[in-house]
């Protein structure tokens, strides 16, 4: 159970071809460079989010990811 009330932010942005959007929990941990794991964010989505979630998950708590690619 989580803790504190949430108030969304809405932001519209716009995507180019092959984009790839990554939405996740608290569970995930929030400080990584990026350009040390290029390589994971190659793949196709499933194995963008199980990366993720091997790479960056929190071992004392649960975690949720979700990637998304626009593709025109």
């Amino acid at each position: 159970m989580g803790f504190g009330s949430i108030s969304p932010i809405i932001r519209e942005c716009d995507f180019s071809d092959r984009d790839l959007l990554i939405l996740y929990s608290d569970g995930i941990k929030e400080h990584f460079n990026l350009l040390d794991y290029l390589a994971l964010f190659t793949g196709e989505t499933e194995s963008i989010t199980r990366g993720v979630l091997k790479e960056f998950g929190k071992k004392t708590d649960d975690a949720c990811c979700i990637a998304l690619k626009y593709i025109k």
